[in-house]
């Protein structure tokens, strides 16, 4: 699909990176966010964990391997699967 729409693809980057390091940087903007788009309570928000999403150039192998461990658990078609 990013060959096909590649300048979308740029712009979902851009907002991943864009979102990563705001979260890094405002723990009470993603609490906000929490309650205002997932109706969590203030009190739940406030001990929701939060991962670190990479940015910059995706990791294809690791891609690759979770594609694999879905299409053998049948959550997935090998139309997902991605290239090379």
């Amino acid at each position: 699909m990013a060959r096909r729409y590649p300048r979308t693809a740029a712009a979902f980057a851009r907002a991943i990176e864009q979102g990563s390091a705001r979260a890094d940087d405002d723990r009470m903007a993603v609490q906000q966010a929490l309650m205002d788009y997932l109706h969590l309570s203030q009190e739940t928000a406030a001990v929701v964990t939060l991962d670190h999403f990479g940015t910059g150039p995706p990791d294809t192998i690791q891609i690759q391997r979770v594609a694999g461990h879905m299409l053998a658990a049948g959550s997935c078609g090998s139309a997902w699967m991605p290239g090379p």
